[in-house]
C-alpha cells in the first residue's frame, strides 16, 4: 500500500526526491543517511529509533559502541605506520564512495582519492574531498598512477590499475 510506511530509509541520493514526494503526499517522514561503519550505523539507528519512537536494543548499542572503540584503535595503529600507512582510492557513485571512504578513514586508511563517476552538479553541496575529473583521460591517469593501494571501484576502473594494488569491486559494471 503506497504511503503506508511509518518511515522511509534513504541510503542513496537518487532516492531522496522520491522520499520528498512521499513525505509531501502521504506525510511519511524519511531519513537520508549513510550507515557505513560502526559509529555511522549507531547514529543512523538512533535517528530511526527517535522517528519511530522506539529505543535502540541495548545489546546491539553496546556491541556497536565496542566495535567503534576498536576501530579507533586501528586508526591509532595505522597512524604509527607513518610512511607505510594503508592507502585507498575509491571510484564510484557519490554516496558509496563518501560512506565507505569515511569508514576507511575512521579505521586509519589514508584515502587519497574519492572519484565520483558521475557529474557532481546533481549533488547538493558536494564535499571538497570528492572529485569528478574533467576528462576521462584525467581519471585514467589517476587510476594508472596508483601503487600499493586498496582500490575500490567497478571492474572497468580496477582493470586500469597496476597489479601491485589490491582491488575490490563496489560498483557495476561487473565484467569478471
Amino acid at each position: 500500500q503506497m504511503g503506508s510506511a511509518q518511515l522511509n530509509l534513504v541510503i542513496h541520493g537518487a532516492c531522496e526526491e522520491a522520499s520528498r514526494i512521499l513525505e509531501k503526499e502521504f506525510q511519511t517522514p524519511y531519513i537520508y543517511a549513510l550507515p557505513y561503519g560502526y559509529e555511522q550505523t549507531l547514529q543512523w539507528l538512533y535517528q530511526v529509533g527517535e522517528r519511530i519512537q522506539k529505543p535502540l536494543n541495548k545489546s546491539l548499542e553496546q556491541r556497536l559502541k565496542e566495535k567503534s572503540r576498536t576501530a579507533m584503535q586501528y586508526r591509532m595503529y595505522a597512524m604509527m605506520l607513518k610512511e607505510d600507512r594503508l592507502k585507498a582510492t575509491l571510484a564510484g557513485e557519490y554516496d558509496t564512495i563518501t560512506g565507505i571512504g569515511d569508514f576507511l578513514e575512521c579505521i586509519g586508511f589514508l584515502v587519497n582519492h574519492k572519484i565520483c563517476m558521475h557529474s557532481l552538479r546533481s549533488i547538493n553541496a558536494p564535499r571538497e574531498d570528492v572529485i569528478h575529473p574533467d576528462t576521462e583521460k584525467e581519471r585514467i591517469e589517476i587510476l594508472k598512477s596508483l601503487h600499493r593501494e586498496l582500490v575500490l571501484a567497478d571492474d572497468t576502473q580496477l582493470g586500469l590499475c597496476s597489479r601491485d594494488n589490491t582491488g575490490l569491486r563496489i560498483a557495476s559494471p561487473v565484467i569478471k
